[in-house]
């Protein structure tokens, strides 16, 4: 009987080897206890420890769930610490660390999209002042192909419309000039 309840233990059914122990101790009290009582000391320890990894894993999950990934972290980690085999609490700890770190790479891609923009967009802001509205309009693009901030595609769209107007008024002087020229001919002639 007491071999059984070890055998339980090694295949990690700790429950059912708590169960047969005290069974064993009630039905046979005068045999030796004192191997089978420090037994029985270990497996309710080592079910104690296995609820605790327990409830730390639910609420790192929890905390994964409200995107809080630092407490999530800590939580594996406590995990780990009564059970640093636990190969779930392991994965969970690498999925968390990686969730993080590609976090981390975003906000800096989004950091680095935001000062590309910032130096394209104070470069059209020159090449406006300049007058070069068609390279302020390429200046203007390139920064929203950086990050789509509506006040420059705002901005981008003023230019375009002025510089429309600009050709528009370029087309129509340069017609003037041209019909100018045709009554001169003519009247030359």
């Amino acid at each position: 009987f007491w071999l059984e309840t070890k055998q339980l233990a090694n295949q990690s059914e700790y429950g059912q080897a708590i169960s047969k122990a005290q069974k064993l101790l009630n039905e046979y009290p005068d045999t030796n206890t004192s191997e089978i009582k420090a037994q029985l000391a270990l497996w309710e320890n080592i079910v104690s420890v296995n609820k605790q990894v327990a409830i730390f894993l639910t609420n790192a999950k929890k905390a994964k769930e409200a995107n809080e990934l630092d407490i999530a972290l800590e939580a594996a980690a406590l995990a780990l610490r009564l059970d640093p085999d636990n190969s779930e609490a392991k994965t969970f700890r690498a999925n968390i660390e990686a969730r993080k770190e590609a976090q981390r790479i975003a906000v800096e891609k989004d950091k680095q999209a935001i000062r590309q923009h910032n130096l394209c967009l104070s470069d059209a802001q020159a090449a406006e002042a300049k007058g070069e509205l068609d390279n302020a309009v390429n200046l203007y693009t390139k920064a929203l192909s950086y990050k789509n901030v509506p006040s420059t595609q705002m901005k981008l769209e003023s230019v375009k419309a002025t510089l429309q107007a600009r050709r528009a008024a370029e087309r129509a002087t340069k017609r003037a000039a041209e019909r100018a020229a045709e009554q001169k001919q003519i009247e030359l002639e």
